[in-house]
C-alpha cells in the first residue's frame, strides 16, 4: 500500500468513528509512518486516535503530535 492510500485510509477511519470527534485531526504518511497532528479534546481521544491509526493495514508506525485541547465551557448564556 502507497503513502496516499495509507493516509487516505487513516483518516477515513477516524473520521468515520463514531466515540470522538477527529475533525481536527491532520493525517500524513511516509514510508509506512504515520504522523497525526492537530488537536482532540481529551487523552482518551488521542490514545484512540492512534491506535485507529495503528489498525490500518500499510502503517508501520505512530508518531502521535495530536495536542488535547479542552472545549470552552458553555454558559447557556446568548451572546
Amino acid at each position: 500500500m502507497n503513502d496516499a492510500s495509507i493516509s487516505t485510509a487513516v483518516q477515513m477511519k477516524l473520521t468515520g468513528d463514531r466515540e470522538a470527534n477527529f475533525a481536527r485531526v491532520h493525517v500524513d504518511a511516509t514510508q509506512g509512518v504515520v504522523s497525526l497532528n492537530g488537536a482532540v479534546t481529551s487523552s482518551n481521544d488521542k490514545a484512540r486516535a492512534e491506535r485507529l491509526a495503528k489498525s490500518v493495514d500499510g502503517v508501520s508506525r505512530v508518531r502521535n503530535h495530536l495536542q488535547v485541547q479542552r472545549e470552552p465551557a458553555k454558559t447557556g448564556k446568548a451572546e
